[in-house]
């Protein structure tokens, strides 16, 4: 493995020999603590399929010969975009995804009063999407700034959860400063800062002259609540340089990619 902190780690495939698929891995700083990420990104397939053939297992190397994956949240996602956008080196998520694939960054749920960021699975994979529910995971949540945050680790299988009100955020073409400062960029994102820095920097008139178009995000019927994948890709119209944040992306849609995240690789 190569002696750099961050960075891709090259897998090595000399000793042992392995019948497993070989996966490189991407360390990337988030928040305090450092994401193992499989490289490159899953492509093959559904969001869904995707998903399941993150659980693997993959090789990487004699000291990692057995790593599995799990989809990577909206801030998770957002942040290994983050991580060298539009840098050119060796990952550049721009370069590698935003210009010619979606990144489905995670699930999210839209209901008639604003979107549910990271909405959990139950037993059977299955997206949770019980209004009710959802509505009492908010009763541990931190209301910031106008949008409503579930501290990670405090309800059981529920990471990065939050809500945003439609009032909290435009739609549209708008403005990069509009869109991080709005509940929908800081509730994927996870951030209880009133600026979603990670997107503002990705949404930049540096990497996106014309503005963010962000669109998708209807409001569902009263009592229901919509699954569906958050997406965030360049506008590949002709004429326009701007991101694209979508939420009408379905899990069984196959033109994009997602970040598998290890748990069992973080530690060593």
């Amino acid at each position: 493995m190569t002696e750099t902190k961050y960075g891709i780690k090259k897998a090595v495939t000399t000793l042992p020999i392995t019948t497993l698929p070989v996966r490189d891995l991407l360390l990337v700083p988030h928040n305090g603590h450092d994401l193992v990420v499989a490289h490159p990104a899953f492509r093959s397939g559904t969001y869904n399929a995707r998903v399941k053939a993150m659980n693997g297992p993959y090789f990487h190397s004699e000291a990692l010969p057995r790593v599995t994956f799990r989809p990577a949240t909206t801030s998770e996602s957002v942040g290994v975009s983050y991580y060298g956008f539009n840098e050119g080196g060796e990952f550049d998520a721009k370069r590698d995804i935003f210009d010619h694939a979606w990144l489905e960054a995670g699930r999210i749920g839209r209901s008639s009063e604003g979107v549910y960021a990271n909405i959990p699975v139950d037993a059977n994979g299955k997206p949770i999407i019980d209004e009710k529910t959802l509505k009492e995971y908010l009763n541990n949540a931190r209301q910031v700034n106008g949008i409503w945050l579930v501290p990670n680790r405090e309800i059981e299988g529920l990471e990065d959860f939050g809500f945003a009100p439609y009032e909290s955020f435009k739609t549209g073409i708008i403005k990069s400063g509009v869109f991080a400062r709005g509940g929908l960029a800081r509730v994927l994102e996870h951030t209880n800062r009133k600026v979603a820095k990670n997107l503002a920097a990705i949404s930049s008139t540096d990497n996106y002259p014309n503005s963010v178009n962000v669109w998708g995000f209807e409001p569902a019927n009263k009592g229901e609540v919509l699954s569906r994948v958050a997406a965030l890709s360049s506008d590949r119209d002709v004429g326009v340089d701007g991101l694209s944040v979508d939420g009408f992306n379905w899990d069984d849609s196959d033109n994009g990619c997602a970040f598998g995240v290890s748990e069992s690789a973080e530690g060593a």
